[in-house]
């Protein structure tokens, strides 16, 4: 199952037609990003998840943001 979702996320077909259909659900309901997020606040990542991601996001470049950043 993790293939075959790795396969449908990494279509840039497919990764448009979803944000462009989330950003159609957020605009019918704008509650329902701050309920999704109310379900995981408070929520604990285990540390070995917490070492995954920084190792997945060392090294990885963003100017856009960081351009944001700099003010």
């Amino acid at each position: 199952m993790s293939d075959a979702r790795q396969r449908i996320l990494s279509d840039p077909e497919f990764r448009i037609r979803h944000s462009n259909g989330m950003r159609i659900a957020l605009e019918r309901d704008p509650l329902r990003c701050k309920r999704a997020g109310a379900k995981r606040r408070g929520l604990k990542r285990s540390e070995s998840a917490s070492a995954k991601t920084s190792i997945a996001l060392k090294g990885r470049k963003r100017p856009d943001i960081a351009k944001r950043m700099k003010g």
